[in-house]
Formats: structure tokens, sequence, C-alpha cells
């Protein structure tokens, strides 16, 4: 049976759930986005904000992956996204879109992309 991936979505952001195991909690590295704001619009201005109970992470690393160590184990994390973890539930919020409610948990958030002819780009706000 295919196991089909969760995902949340506001505007031209996705948050994916991401099942990291306890031992790793607490080692991810990168940028903590003290004012947990994901994404700021291009042309309003307007942000995708994330609840001040969660912390905000941009994933830095070597090559393209993240990895975190406990008891010689490994979990890698993708690198050039975001990491949003919190123990409590999260909202995510933005000026033209309904609050976004996330279960507590760890969060990869990807923006999406969009495709012409002849390049991608990440899709404005």
């Amino acid at each position: 049976m295919e196991k089909k991936l969760k995902c949340y979505r506001q505007g031209e952001l996705c948050f994916i759930p991401l099942n990291l195991p306890e031992k790793f909690r607490g080692q991810v590295t990168g940028n903590i986005m003290k004012n947990n704001v994901i994404r700021e619009g291009e042309v309003t201005g307007h942000m995708h904000r994330a609840s001040e109970n969660a912390e905000l992470y941009n994933i830095e690393g070597s090559g393209n992956r993240t990895n975190l160590w406990a008891d010689g184990e490994a979990f890698a994390l993708p690198q050039g996204q975001m990491f949003l973890t919190s123990k409590n539930t999260i909202e995510i919020s933005h000026d033209e879109h309904k609050t976004l409610k996330l279960d507590a948990g760890d969060y990869i958030i990807r923006i999406q992309r969009e495709y012409d002819e002849e390049k991608d780009r990440l899709i404005a706000d």
C-alpha cells in the first residue's frame, strides 16, 4: 500500500509533518528566526508568521542536507528550507489567508515552485 505524504498549505507555503525521533530534538542546526516570520510578500509586504510558542529555523549545512546525530544514528533534514517545531499547537497567520492551525510537532516548510517553458521560480506572494 502506498503511503501518502500529508501536507498543509497556506498560500505558497507547504508545511510537511516530520516524524523527528525524540533523541534528535534540540539538535537542529541553523539560524533561529527570532521574529518567526517565515516569508514576507514581495508585493504587499504581508507576512506568513508562526505563533510565538514555535521555534523557526533556517536550515544550514554542507552539501544538500543537514544531519542530526545522536547515539551513533543520523537523521537528515533538507538544506535550504525551514524547520518549524513546537510542543503546542502552532498558528500560522497571514493578512490574506485564513489562520492555519498545526498540531504540536515538527515540520519542514517548503516554498512551492512554479514552472514555465524556460525555467522554474519560487512563487511570489
